[in-house]
Protein backbone atom coordinates (compact mmCIF):
# COMPACT_ATOMS: atom_id res chain seq x y z
CA UNK A 1 0.00 0.00 0.00
CA UNK A 2 2.37 2.68 -1.28
CA UNK A 3 -0.14 5.52 -0.93
CA UNK A 4 -1.10 4.52 2.61
CA UNK A 5 2.53 4.50 3.69
CA UNK A 6 3.11 7.93 2.18
CA UNK A 7 -0.01 9.32 3.85
CA UNK A 8 1.06 7.92 7.24
CA UNK A 9 4.53 9.47 6.83
CA UNK A 10 3.12 12.85 5.79
CA UNK A 11 0.60 12.78 8.66
CA UNK A 12 3.41 12.02 11.13
CA UNK A 13 5.51 14.91 9.81
CA UNK A 14 2.55 17.28 9.90
CA UNK A 15 1.86 16.07 13.44
CA UNK A 16 5.28 17.20 14.60
CA UNK A 17 7.26 13.96 14.41
CA UNK A 18 11.01 14.53 14.57
CA UNK A 19 11.81 11.37 12.62
CA UNK A 20 9.81 9.20 10.22
CA UNK A 21 11.03 5.88 8.84
CA UNK A 22 9.11 4.64 5.80
CA UNK A 23 10.04 1.10 4.77
CA UNK A 24 8.91 -0.46 1.48
CA UNK A 25 9.67 -4.17 1.13
CA UNK A 26 8.42 -4.75 -2.45
CA UNK A 27 11.73 -4.63 -4.31
CA UNK A 28 13.37 -6.88 -1.72
CA UNK A 29 10.64 -9.50 -2.23
CA UNK A 30 11.03 -9.28 -6.01
CA UNK A 31 14.77 -9.87 -5.53
CA UNK A 32 14.06 -12.97 -3.42
CA UNK A 33 11.77 -14.21 -6.19
CA UNK A 34 14.47 -13.55 -8.81
CA UNK A 35 11.88 -11.59 -10.81
CA UNK A 36 13.75 -8.82 -12.67
CA UNK A 37 10.68 -7.27 -14.40
CA UNK A 38 8.82 -7.15 -11.07
CA UNK A 39 11.83 -5.63 -9.31
CA UNK A 40 11.98 -2.91 -11.97
CA UNK A 41 8.24 -2.22 -11.53
CA UNK A 42 8.58 -2.01 -7.75
CA UNK A 43 11.42 0.50 -8.08
CA UNK A 44 9.36 2.53 -10.56
CA UNK A 45 6.42 2.41 -8.12
CA UNK A 46 8.70 3.57 -5.32
CA UNK A 47 9.76 6.51 -7.49
CA UNK A 48 6.30 7.55 -8.69
CA UNK A 49 4.00 6.43 -5.89
CA UNK A 50 6.18 7.05 -2.83
CA UNK A 51 9.07 9.41 -3.46
CA UNK A 52 7.27 11.86 -5.75
CA UNK A 53 4.23 12.48 -3.49
CA UNK A 54 6.40 12.50 -0.38
CA UNK A 55 8.73 15.13 -1.85
CA UNK A 56 5.74 17.17 -3.04
CA UNK A 57 4.35 17.16 0.51
CA UNK A 58 7.73 18.12 1.95
CA UNK A 59 8.05 20.92 -0.59
CA UNK A 60 4.55 22.22 0.18
CA UNK A 61 5.24 22.18 3.91
CA UNK A 62 8.19 24.54 3.65
CA UNK A 63 9.60 22.81 6.74
CA UNK A 64 13.30 22.17 7.27
CA UNK A 65 13.21 18.44 6.53
CA UNK A 66 15.95 16.02 5.47
CA UNK A 67 14.98 13.02 3.33
CA UNK A 68 17.12 9.94 2.72
CA UNK A 69 16.49 7.27 0.11
CA UNK A 70 18.32 3.97 0.37
CA UNK A 71 17.79 0.23 0.45
CA UNK A 72 18.43 -1.56 3.73
CA UNK A 73 20.51 -4.14 1.83
CA UNK A 74 20.96 -5.45 -1.71
CA UNK A 75 18.88 -8.43 -2.83
CA UNK A 76 20.16 -9.21 -6.34
CA UNK A 77 17.69 -11.18 -8.47
CA UNK A 78 20.52 -13.44 -9.69
CA UNK A 79 21.32 -14.53 -6.11
CA UNK A 80 17.79 -14.33 -4.64
CA UNK A 81 19.19 -13.49 -1.21
CA UNK A 82 20.58 -10.54 0.73
CA UNK A 83 24.18 -9.54 0.24
CA UNK A 84 26.48 -7.36 2.31
CA UNK A 85 27.51 -5.17 -0.63
CA UNK A 86 27.42 -1.37 -0.13
CA UNK A 87 24.15 0.36 -1.00
CA UNK A 88 23.60 3.63 -2.84
CA UNK A 89 21.87 6.46 -1.00
CA UNK A 90 20.66 10.00 -1.43
CA UNK A 91 20.34 12.61 1.30
CA UNK A 92 18.21 15.60 0.31
CA UNK A 93 17.99 18.86 2.26
CA UNK A 94 16.24 22.01 1.18
CA UNK A 95 18.77 24.43 -0.30
CA UNK A 96 21.64 21.91 -0.42
CA UNK A 97 23.73 21.98 -3.56
CA UNK A 98 23.52 18.70 -5.49
CA UNK A 99 26.67 16.89 -6.52
CA UNK A 100 27.41 15.73 -10.07
CA UNK A 101 25.89 12.24 -9.71
CA UNK A 102 22.94 11.86 -12.10
CA UNK A 103 21.82 8.27 -11.48
CA UNK A 104 20.97 6.11 -8.49
CA UNK A 105 23.27 3.09 -8.57
CA UNK A 106 26.01 1.54 -6.50
CA UNK A 107 28.73 2.62 -8.93
CA UNK A 108 27.45 6.16 -9.35
CA UNK A 109 26.81 6.80 -5.65
CA UNK A 110 30.40 6.16 -4.59
CA UNK A 111 31.41 9.07 -6.86
CA UNK A 112 29.12 11.49 -5.02
CA UNK A 113 30.07 13.94 -2.29
CA UNK A 114 29.68 11.29 0.43
CA UNK A 115 31.74 8.59 -1.31
CA UNK A 116 31.81 5.30 0.56
CA UNK A 117 30.59 5.49 4.16
CA UNK A 118 31.08 2.92 6.90
CA UNK A 119 29.68 2.31 10.36
CA UNK A 120 27.49 5.07 11.73
CA UNK A 121 28.78 7.74 9.30
CA UNK A 122 25.56 7.73 7.26
CA UNK A 123 23.17 8.31 10.17
CA UNK A 124 25.44 10.99 11.64
CA UNK A 125 25.50 12.80 8.30
CA UNK A 126 21.74 12.44 7.85
CA UNK A 127 20.88 13.73 11.33
CA UNK A 128 23.26 16.67 11.42
CA UNK A 129 21.57 20.07 11.43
Amino acid sequence: DYEGKVQAAVDALRGGADFVFLHVEASDEAGHDGDVPLKIRTIENLDHRVLKPLMEAVDESGEDVAVALLPDHPTPCALRTHTSDPVPFVIWRRGAEPDAVTEFSERAAVNGIYGFMEGDSFIKEFLKP
